[in-house]
């Protein structure tokens, strides 16, 4: 990735990473098993983004959707929507999803 100013895509280039994804749980997000997607590093939340998060010792991707204070809704969606409400204090976000590059 060009970096610019010790920025990537506009970011800080020393919180921008990669990861794999692992599994097909967001191919309705067009974010299929093999993919690289673009992470910055933020424990901050915005609804309705793409995050990769760890919950009970699993990291996974998902999109989060702020339903009050202290409650969030995870979203997936592999062959169907599957949506689940936890407590903002029992996952950690680990960071935003910028980007997904896939080969074709």
């Amino acid at each position: 990735m060009p970096i610019k100013d010790k920025k990537v895509e506009g970011l800080n280039a020393e919180k921008v990473f990669y990861i794999i994804a692992p599994d097909d749980s967001m191919r309705g997000f067009r974010i299929a098993k093999g993919d690289r997607v673009m992470v910055y590093l933020t424990p901050e939340l915005e609804t309705n983004a793409i995050y990769v998060i760890e919950l009970e010792g699993k990291r996974m991707i998902r999109q989060l959707k702020r339903l009050d204070a202290n409650k969030v809704l995870l979203i997936s969606q592999s062959n169907e929507i599957k949506t689940e409400s936890k407590d903002i204090k029992n996952f950690k976000i680990i960071g935003k999803c910028i980007k997904v590059e896939f080969e074709l």
